[in-house]
């Protein structure tokens, strides 16, 4: 049966309904540019907060002892190669090809056990313990046949949004929510979508709008899911790579009491943490740490001050650069009294003076700021890599800059996002066989 298109809106004997042509909200090259950013101030706040938790978390797929194979972070990393290599081929896609495309990109969204690295990471600053089995307790089992469910991607990401959100990282939220597109994902795997003319073609047939995305919005989808993953793993590698030699740090790992643990990388690749204290352990940075944390609450950054406008302030510089601070009002005295605790255990960072101008407090992973205004950002956080510097990241260290990951790795990120542009223009005749000549489209 032949329908046209008028105005987004399709005409046949079954009546009118509309046809939606959606675009993803951003483009590939911002999205790495926003990612390279925020992650690279989540890995260098979780490695201030709790250096040995942040070393667990590069456990991907962590489950105890178990012979060399088994694991499907193999797997994700295969795909990742796959999908890459499809991507970045100067000739056409023919149709086979671009449904493997969308197989491969829809298979590398459920690589829960990467992302459960990132869930790692997000518990370091609500001060959970490292946990081998984060999206554990997204399981279900089914009622009648009793089959263990686990989280499809889409929950999988919803809850990572849902964290960083939580631990006021707005921005980073915003782009987890927008990683892999939940419909393309549903579309490939329940045979839902049509490979037209004009794009992949939604159809939703139990329900809810049809609608198509352009080939070329499907190549930013791609780029943007292929971006994530090589960023994030990318970021892995290099903060593993900075515990060589290995470095001894006394403090608290998953359950276990505060005492010296060792975390090394391998000449052989390997990475692991190791102790042989026989009981419990602190010392002055670890004891630090665990104050600025008691007053972080379990974000990134929290505010206090004597009055409403005070937080404002803050807050609307903490916006501009995707953050959501922990706020809280303190009558003069309760301000003053939080300074001398301060003072007294040694938790500043910077102080920035101007004589004369209202000042309020900021807590940071790093220890605490007195704010005056964009000065005070300024001062503390300057353009650099907080994971290619590792000595910035000691235990009581006052770190200069912790914006960008670092040349090295941006220009790599720069050249991926540039070399990535799937050909999907298909090698395909007019028409198929099957049964009778009939248009593909």
């Amino acid at each position: 049966m032949q329908r046209t298109v008028q105005n987004g809106r399709k005409f046949g004997v079954f009546g009118t309904w509309t046809i939606h042509v959606i675009a993803p909200p951003m483009k590939a090259a911002e999205y790495i540019s926003e990612l390279n950013t925020q992650l690279a101030y989540l890995f260098g706040f979780t490695r201030a907060i709790n250096e040995l938790d942040f070393a667990g978390a590069h456990f991907n797929e962590f489950r105890g002892m178990q012979d060399g194979g088994w694991t499907t972070t193999i797997t994700a990393h295969e795909v990742f190669s796959e999908l890459h290599a499809l991507g970045t081929r100067e000739s056409p896609l023919s149709q086979p090809e671009y449904r493997q495309v969308l197989c491969l990109y829809a298979q590398l969204s459920e690589a829960g056990g990467i992302y459960e690295g990132l869930l790692n990471l997000f518990g370091v600053v609500q001060r959970k313990p490292w946990n081998s089995w984060p999206f554990q307790d997204m399981v279900r089992v089914h009622s009648q046949a009793r089959r263990v469910i686990g989280p499809n991607a889409n929950a999988m990401f919803r809850r990572l949004a849902q964290t960083a959100a939580s631990i006021g990282m707005a921005k980073l939220a915003e782009l987890l929510e927008i990683t892999f597109n939940d419909d393309v994902r549903n579309g490939m795997f329940h045979a839902d979508y049509i490979i037209g003319s004009d794009g992949l073609r939604l159809r939703r047939r139990n329900g809810g709008n049809a609608y198509v995305i352009s080939h070329s919005e499907i190549s930013e989808l791609i780029t943007i899911g292929l971006g994530f993953f090589d960023l994030f793993t990318q970021m892995q590698r290099k903060s593993m790579e900075s515990f060589r030699p290995g470095k001894r740090i006394v403090g608290r790992f998953s359950t276990n009491p505060p005492m010296a643990w060792t975390v090394e990388y391998g000449a052989d690749g390997s990475f692991g943490i190791s102790g042989d204290s026989i009981g419990p352990e602190t010392d002055s940075s670890y004891e630090r740490q665990e104050k600025i944390n008691a007053y972080l609450n379990g974000r990134v950054f929290a505010a206090y001050a004597n009055d409403e406008a005070g937080l404002s302030r803050i807050q609307e510089v903490l916006s501009a650069r995707g953050f959501d601070a922990l706020t809280a009002t303190l009558n003069n005295e309760e301000l003053a009294k939080l300074e001398r605790e301060i003072e007294a255990e040694n938790l500043w960072l910077a102080s920035v003076s101007d004589e004369g101008a209202r000042t309020e407090l900021l807590a940071t992973p790093f220890g605490f700021v007195r704010w005056v205004g964009r000065a005070a950002w300024s001062a503390c956080f300057r353009q650099s890599s907080p994971l290619s510097s590792p000595k910035l990241q000691q235990r009581g260290s006052a770190p200069k800059r912790i914006d960008r990951f670092g040349p090295s790795i941006l220009a790599e990120v720069a050249a991926f996002a540039e070399n990535v542009r799937l050909q999907v223009l298909l090698r395909r005749p007019a028409t198929t066989r099957i049964g009778a000549k009939r248009p593909i489209n």
